[in-house]
């Protein structure tokens, strides 16, 4: 969840590796917008349309433990971070402690992340990579209206290119980035206006409009749903 690792992302466009993914239950439902957040423009499509690329674990709703800081400056460029770092947060000091300590690759003092969690599409489209990359598998979907999503610090691939998916298809399984020395588990998310990363926009708000899928949960089980 560094600097140094988010400042490696950009890769070229080329052919990936295909992973096999367990099929999970799902249902879903619209996050609130209300509470001041206002209106967002979603790329291309109704609010419906588009899904948060971390499920909810039951109740527990996915949030940036790491915001999005764009190069506004030639002194600022080295510290950018063109997407947001997307984990659990604990309820309390000690919630989860026990199962995610704070100091490992399950979590940190406000946040948590368990294992084979999925990272899931975040609307239709073609994958254009997914394959290893210095930071961790990575998968670059892009979208019939000229937007692009990129997800990173993959333990696991359930893409390849040119594989088509829909809203909420898993591409992947959340992990961490090899060149991070805590191995913090968490999933790096950018959204792209165009093809690349010279589009790439502040996801957050667009986070707070999209649809979420929901994951049957507990500390030690992943579990299946009925939709």
């Amino acid at each position: 969840m560094t600097n140094v690792d988010d400042n490696l992302l950009d890769v070229a466009l080329f052919g990936g590796t295909v992973a096999v993914a367990g099929a999970l239950g799902w249902r879903s439902y619209r996050r609130s917008t209300s509470g001041g957040k206002g209106t967002f423009p979603v790329p291309g499509a109704s609010f419906a349309t588009w899904i948060d690329p971390l499920p909810s674990l039951d109740a527990r709703v996915a949030v940036v433990s790491n915001p999005f800081r764009g190069p506004e400056s030639t002194e600022q460029a080295a510290r950018q971070h063109l997407g947001v770092d997307l984990m659990f947060r604990r309820s309390d000091a000690r919630d989860l402690v026990a199962a995610f300590p704070p100091g490992t690759p399950g979590g940190t003092a406000q946040f948590f992340m368990p294992e084979q969690i999925p990272a899931l599409a975040a609307s239709a489209g073609v994958v254009t990579f997914a394959a290893d990359t210095p930071v961790g598998k990575t998968v670059i979907v892009r979208h019939p209206n000229g937007w692009a999503t990129y997800y990173t610090h993959l333990s696991a691939l359930a893409v390849h290119a040119q594989s088509t998916v829909r809203a909420g298809d898993t591409v992947g399984t959340v992990g961490a980035s090899p060149t991070d020395p805590a191995h913090l588990r968490h999933l790096h998310f950018e959204l792209w206006k165009g093809a690349n990363r010279s589009g790439a926009v502040d996801p957050s708000p667009y986070l707070d409009a999209w649809s979420r899928k929901s994951l049957a949960w507990s500390p030690t089980v992943v579990a299946s749903t009925t939709p």
